[in-house]
């Protein structure tokens, strides 16, 4: 797992990790919030970077965030496996969607080492695409990697 570049760094106060949505936001307002929160990478923790929402695929996405100062790194492992996707719109059961994906993360800690450690540096916000963080995966995510983190979890 590699960083583009770095820009900021994080005081040595307490840390924040930041999470985000981009459904119902277009490219300018999603990165005008980054921004605004001073944060140095936008984590993508989707299983696949492409959108069919116009420009939050991988490439036009890491560009936008370049131009902005902010680095952009995308870490499939910690995304939701389609077929758990899939199967939780099928059914709604989202409880046991959650269960599953822990279940998932059990073999990709890492993964989840690696954000802990560079939330531990930089300001960080992890994104995908739901709008609500408690019915989105990278709420397990940011839980995760906050047990090994000083800090607190902002969901913007």
């Amino acid at each position: 797992m590699t960083v583009q570049s770095g820009h900021r760094v994080s005081s040595g106060g307490e840390s924040v990790l930041f999470t985000i949505g981009y459904e119902g936001r277009d490219v300018p307002d999603l990165v005008g919030r980054l921004v605004e929160h001073g944060v140095d990478v936008l984590v993508d923790v989707r299983e696949r970077a492409q959108s069919r929402k116009t420009g939050f695929s991988k490439t036009a996405l890491s560009e936008e965030l370049g131009d902005a100062g902010i680095d952009y790194l995308h870490v499939p492992a910690l995304g939701s496996p389609r077929a758990l996707r899939q199967w939780a719109r099928e059914t709604g059961d989202v409880d046991t969607f959650f269960v599953e994906y822990r279940r998932h993360l059990d073999g990709h800690l890492d993964s989840i080492r690696q954000v802990a450690d560079l939330g531990r540096s930089k300001r960080i916000c992890l994104l995908c695409f739901e709008e609500d963080h408690r019915m989105c995966h990278r709420s397990v995510v940011a839980r995760s990697a906050r047990a090994s983190m000083r800090g607190r979890i902002q969901h913007l």
